[in-house]
């Protein structure tokens, strides 16, 4: 897949919502789209997955500039 969210689970991708373009839009068919991230969205949840939107959840944090490592820095003073 080039570009786009997938749910995994040993190395297998269980559910691809594909993003062609740019990694932000898909190529696909709108209904064909929505079916693909309900299915992203079942598959997160079945792993215990527990965010509302993980999609979002991870657009936002990409756009933020987080990359999930721990912050170390100390407050001065």
């Amino acid at each position: 897949m080039q570009g786009g969210v997938v749910v995994s689970q040993d190395g297998n991708a269980l559910a691809p919502l594909p993003l062609r373009i740019g990694e932000l839009m898909s190529t696909e068919d709108p209904q064909q789209v929505v079916q693909d991230k309900m299915e992203v969205y079942e598959a997160y949840k079945a792993r215990g997955g527990q965010l509302t939107d993980p999609i979002i959840a991870m657009s936002f944090f990409a756009a933020a500039g987080h990359t999930g490592a721990q912050d170390n820095r100390q407050e001065p003073g």
